[in-house]
């Protein structure tokens, strides 16, 4: 009995851990394989749109995958304090993040483009998206230390 036990709880043993692997590349992070994390503060340091937010920070919350809005400047596009600018942050195989990036708020809805983060070193990331107005924009951050 104990022969036929050992080998089957091995396999279930496996199975478990080989699906856990899965559920984890499934889940949103703001990490890139432990190498580099988005947690924390960022501020918003030059844009390709007129400097429109230039000077407005926002924090990175862990596992959430969301960055909300900490302090506003130059706002032109109607967001507010604690709207979430970055939602569903997700790795990518490129080694920089997927994200949906809040681009107006003005009409009373949230309006969000789809767009890149991609790490220019540990305190540096550039945001790639379109505006509203489907331009392209561009985004520099830095992280507040």
């Amino acid at each position: 009995m104990r022969k036929v036990l050992l080998p089957g709880l091995i396999l279930v043993l496996a199975s478990v851990i080989i699906s856990s692997c899965n559920t984890l590349k499934s889940i949103q992070t703001n990490t890139t394989g432990g190498l580099f994390s988005l947690n924390g503060t960022w501020q918003l340091s030059s844009t390709s749109d007129n400097n429109a937010l230039v000077g407005t920070t926002i924090t990175v919350y862990p596992v959430v995958g969301n960055a909300a809005v900490k302090s506003i400047a130059n706002n032109t596009y109607c967001i507010r304090e604690k709207d979430q600018l970055w939602k569903s942050i997700k790795s990518n195989d490129a080694g920089g993040f997927t994200l949906s990036t809040l681009v107006s708020a003005c009409k009373g809805t949230a309006m969000y483009n789809a767009g890149t983060i991609s790490v220019v070193n540990d305190n540096k990331v550039t945001v790639t998206t379109r505006t509203a107005t489907n331009s392209e924009l561009i985004q520099a951050w830095d992280r507040v230390k």
